[in-house]
């Protein structure tokens, strides 16, 4: 999972691998691209596994500590591949019998504490998933209403496109930014589940 920033709010970069873009456009070209990318998930992962065990046997290294941790990681591969594979069919039967439709998730959130001047909302960077090669939800696809709060006004309404995205869970950040240079802006973490 990534980590939480606690740098003010620099601007992440799109992590290496992301799926940001807005989706296929036919149910069947949905399902072959979701093959692809589970195609490539567990060339990345084996490989990356299969890398590390023969550097290890290479150097002489090889501790039975060692073995006991490459033999859970296998295990643990073995099972994260065997939920994905079945996740990736249950998800092509679903997307060719019934494509989808609009997916707009939306939910309450606040300020941790009201500025005394108006603020300005804004996510800082796109939502994402936990995955080493995470699924993105764009900043253009969250919106705030309001997008701007009134002095010691701290409710807001986050609202997620989630359409052609898949169900996971994303997170995030909302960076509110006051009309008053001197104060630093607050973040609001977000937890956006999208079924």
């Amino acid at each position: 999972m990534t980590p939480k920033r606690t740098d003010g709010g620099a601007q992440p970069g799109t992590p290496s691998g992301a799926a940001d873009d807005p989706g296929p456009t036919s149910p069947l070209v949905e399902v072959v691209e979701g093959y692809v990318d589970l195609a490539g998930w567990l060339t990345r992962e084996i490989g990356a596994h299969a890398r590390t065990v023969a550097t290890r046997l290479e150097a002489g290294d090889y501790t039975p500590d060692l073995v006991a941790r490459d033999a859970a990681r296998s295990a643990a591969l073995v099972a994260a591949t065997s939920f994905r594979i079945v996740n990736e069919a249950f998800d092509a039967v679903v997307l060719v019998a019934r494509p989808p439709k609009p997916r707009i998730v939306e939910l309450e959130a606040r300020l941790p504490e009201p500025f005394g001047v108006p603020c300005t909302l804004e996510l800082d960077g796109p939502l994402q998933t936990g995955f080493e090669s995470p699924h993105l939800i764009r900043e253009d696809r969250v919106t705030f209403h309001p997008a701007k709060l009134r002095a010691n006004q701290v409710r807001f309404t986050v609202r997620v496109d989630a359409t052609r995205r898949p169900g996971l869970i994303y997170e995030g950040r909302v960076r509110a930014t006051p009309e008053d240079p001197a104060v630093e802006p607050r973040f609001v973490d977000l937890v956006v589940v999208v079924r």
